[in-house]
């Protein structure tokens, strides 16, 4: 199996999740895709939209996102890694 396929058949670590959680510091710009300003597709799953969010809270579990406009938005320190993770595989938006 090539390297490529190995990271991407990899699964998630808590020690990942951990290293994340130590390297957001509040102010910081994160990408997040976000299923609430989306719309449904054909086959009833959602796409999510692309935004950028100010870390504003930190929680063992979430944080809390600001985007522009003053909306608000938890997100789980895995939806993070996630996101992180299909970045870097090229995922599109």
């Amino acid at each position: 199996m090539s390297k490529v396929n190995e990271k991407i058949n990899e699964g998630i670590r808590v020690s990942e999740l951990d290293a994340l959680r130590r390297k957001v510091k509040l102010g910081d710009k994160i990408r997040i895709r976000t299923v609430k300003a989306s719309s449904k597709n054909i086959g009833g799953s959602y796409d999510g939209v692309l935004r950028t969010g100010i870390v504003v809270a930190k929680y063992p579990r979430l944080a809390v996102l600001e985007f522009s406009g003053g909306t608000r938005e938890t997100v789980t320190w895995l939806d993070l890694l996630l996101e992180k993770k299909n970045s870097k595989r090229g995922a599109k938006a």
